[in-house]
């Protein structure tokens, strides 16, 4: 009996290695170099659907971003891993990244039922963000990661942008205001490569108020 409660306490903790693993994504891997193109090759990538074909599946909302950034909508492939929010229920989310020669960029966004649920689900994330659960306030100016990264919280949708490159923030806030016809933020940070985040909240005159620290 003692050796066959040792067999599946074992057990039990393997497989909660196994998801606690599949909480931690590394969206570098999408920026290494492969080939004489420095491009991935995307017939490795899980679940990757062909050049072209991928851009008509998704939602116009991405569509009208892809477009309205002048993405190469060739370039533009599912991604398909959970992360944090994941576990929220969101009742929609979309999730795509963009492959070049010198950039990798990762979109993701959740839909909930409403501006409590997004909220909290934001906060949750910020209270253990990245493999090392690192606990993050509101307007604290901390490394994310080593890639550019974005957070646009905007009433019942929390919306990802991770990229290898430097991002245009008032490019992407600009585009998003107009596709949601809408130029209202709760949040928006923006962490430049190797930099550290800048908090700001959006009005609806589309003017950018800089985020001291908030409690969570």
């Amino acid at each position: 009996m003692k050796i066959w409660s040792i067999i599946v306490g074992i057990s039990l903790l393997l497989f909660a290695c196994k998801n606690e693993k599949e909480e931690v994504v590394d969206f570098n891997s999408l920026s290494k170099p492969s080939g004489k193109d420095n491009v991935e090759d995307t017939s490795k990538v899980k679940n990757a659907v062909v050049a072209g074909l991928f851009y008509d599946s998704i939602s116009s909302f991405s569509q009208q971003i892809i477009d309205s950034l002048e993405f190469d909508k060739n370039l533009v492939f599912k991604l398909d891993t959970l992360i944090y929010p994941d576990r929220f229920g969101a009742l929609k989310a979309e999730k795509w990244y963009l492959k070049t020669a010198k950039d990798s960029l990762v979109f993701i966004r959740w839909d909930f039922k409403n501006n409590v649920m997004s909220k909290n689900t934001f906060y949750n994330w910020l209270d253990c963000y990245g493999a090392k659960c690192k606990s993050i306030t509101i307007g604290s100016k901390v490394s994310f990661s080593k890639r550019a990264t974005c957070f646009f919280l905007v009433d019942k949708t929390l919306f990802f942008i991770e990229s290898a490159q430097k991002m245009d923030g008032e490019r992407w806030t600009a585009v998003l205001s107009n596709i949601r016809e809408n130029k209202k933020f709760d949040f928006f940070m923006l962490q430049q490569p190797r930099g550290k985040g800048v908090w700001n909240s959006i009005d609806d005159e589309g003017i950018l108020t800089p985020i001291e620290i908030l409690p969570n």
